[in-house]
């Protein structure tokens, strides 16, 4: 019995934690995507999404990307 309820409490672990997986994905897609970024629709189905998100954590805000000269951007992405 004590196994089963290990069992049963990871499993509701995992489903909250897929749940907020799942919202949060909506939620850059719906808001944060259009608005800062309307051009990423296209990249979020494709075999570069690792790198897309990669991408958006390293540069958050259009303004971190503004700072930088065209060719460091491009060597440090």
């Amino acid at each position: 019995m004590v196994g089963t309820a290990d069992i049963q409490e990871l499993s509701k672990t995992h489903e909250i934690v897929s749940r907020s997986k799942t919202e949060l994905w909506h939620r850059i897609l719906t808001h944060y995507l259009p608005l800062y970024f309307p051009e990423a629709e296209r990249f979020h189905r494709s075999s570069r999404t690792d790198w897309f998100l990669a991408f958006l954590e390293k540069y958050p805000t259009p303004a971190m990307i503004t700072t930088m000269t065209r060719e460091a951007f491009i060597a440090d992405a």
